[in-house]
Order: C-alpha cells, then sequence, then structure tokens
C-alpha cells in the first residue's frame, strides 16, 4: 500500500504543469511594418533586452516603452505567446519560438503596424571589458 501511494504521488509531481519562471536575453535584430502606408525595414538597436517568462506574463525588464503582456494558456511546448489590447485599442502580441530562439514583438496603433525581431539565447551576456 505505501508502495502503491508512493508511486501515485510521483506520477503526481511529474504529470503537474509547473513553470519556473524563467529569463532569455533577446538582442535586436530589425523591425518592418507601415507607417500611414508608407512600408519601412530599419535595424533594430544591438543592445541586449532581459525577457522575463512565467506562467502569467512575458516582460521586457529593461524597457519601459514595451508593455508586460498576459500569457496564453494554451501556447503549446514549443513557443510562449501573449496577446493584449490596451485602453487606447492598441494592439500587442509576443511570440517566442522556443526551437529558433526568435522573440517577435508584433504591434498596431492607428496609422501604424509593426513587427520587430530578436534573436534570443537564455546565456547572460558577458561584459568583455
Amino acid at each position: 500500500m505505501k508502495k502503491l501511494l508512493r508511486n501515485v504521488l510521483i506520477l503526481t509531481f511529474l504529470s503537474t504543469n509547473a513553470f519556473a519562471e524563467i529569463t532569455i536575453w533577446c538582442k535586436g535584430d530589425y523591425e518592418e511594418g507601415w507607417i500611414n502606408g508608407e512600408k519601412f525595414k530599419d535595424q533594430l538597436n544591438t543592445n541586449y533586452l532581459e525577457v522575463r517568462i512565467n506562467n502569467s506574463f512575458i516582460e521586457f525588464v529593461n524597457d519601459g516603452t514595451k508593455p508586460t503582456l498576459p500569457r496564453n494558456e494554451n501556447d503549446g511546448n514549443l513557443k510562449y505567446s501573449a496577446f493584449n489590447i490596451d485602453s487606447k485599442k492598441d494592439l500587442y502580441r509576443i511570440t517566442i519560438d522556443r526551437a529558433t530562439g526568435v522573440l517577435d514583438y508584433w504591434r498596431i496603433k492607428k496609422g501604424f503596424y509593426s513587427n520587430q525581431y530578436y534573436n534570443c539565447t537564455t546565456n547572460k551576456p558577458k561584459v568583455k571589458f
């Protein structure tokens, strides 16, 4: 009976969908989109952004211009995603492909549409000097 109870407890712990908070560092690649009907494509700043992901949200730690977004509950095994519409009816979406490490930050505002692409890693960048 004790072995059965132990096995049930072990299986319960193994089957729970616990998710620890992780931090990734993302380096800007490029941004493309439309401003008032004009298409654009620009290189992004090459500084690393710290991105925190947990069960509830995805947050850009050192970039106050990007909102913290609630995580989608069914975002799957190979990507993390978040989506929100704010009080001004601006749309924001973040997807992080866990296989390629590409973060796509997507936003739509009146007269503006943009996709920003970042290459991400779980290794914190090292200071060179």
